[in-house]
């Protein structure tokens, strides 16, 4: 029950073999005491779900300046170093581990005019170490002149914090919508389409 104070609550976990991942720093605090104000935490590793999503939050802010700015180095270490990112739902493909994603996004990307944002973060803690997240995205990628991709759709992601830090463990990347906008129109990307695009941008790139 939420009126039950740590006092209690933690010896009598103890006496069935248990115990609590992050418990206020009081005793005389109850658990809804603890929860309501969102304010205690155990430090930087078992910290308070506010502190968790905040930092989450800024993690995929990262993300999206240092994919924009071309930083490889700092996009990288975003990332853990088992990584996978799913876009087979999206029309591309499955990609393990943190070192060949960042090349592939680096080689197919170098040349385009990219713009990242997201936004309306659904995260949640799955334990003191581990979370999940839902993000609403578009993106805007200039293959070439005149040919822009704009597309609507979320990420799917899983994070880690290692040694105090959060990475992002694996993101899936589903679509709503895919545009392809031109001078004289605007153009709906099926799945046809969408490898006809890949095929002549990657003709006109080199890539």
């Amino acid at each position: 029950e939420g009126g039950i104070r740590y006092g209690e609550l933690v010896p009598a976990l103890a006496a069935k073999g248990f115990a609590l991942a992050n418990p206020a720093s009081l005793t005389h605090i109850s658990g809804a005491g603890a929860i309501a104000p969102a304010t205690h935490g155990s430090g930087a590793r078992l910290c308070k779900l506010s502190t968790a999503v905040t930092a989450i939050e800024r993690l995929k802010a990262q993300y999206c300046r240092t994919l924009d700015t071309k930083r490889w180095d700092e996009f990288r270490q975003l990332f853990a170093d088992d990584f996978v990112n799913d876009t087979t739902e999206a029309g591309g493909a499955l990609i393990e581990g943190a070192d060949a994603f960042v090349e592939f996004v680096q080689r197919v990307l170098r040349r385009a005019v990219t713009v990242h944002q997201v936004q309306q973060p659904e995260i949640d803690l799955t334990s003191p170490s581990t979370a999940t997240g839902v993000w609403a995205m578009l993106d805007v990628v200039r293959f070439a002149p005149g040919i822009t991709l704009h597309g609507f759709g979320h990420y799917h992601e899983t994070y880690e914090n290692v040694g105090g830090r959060w990475v992002i463990k694996s993101s899936k990347l589903t679509r709503l919508r895919e545009e392809v906008h031109t001078p004289l129109v605007t153009v709906f990307v099926s799945g046809r389409l969408r490898r006809v695009i890949q095929r002549a941008a990657t003709r006109f790139t080199g890539l």
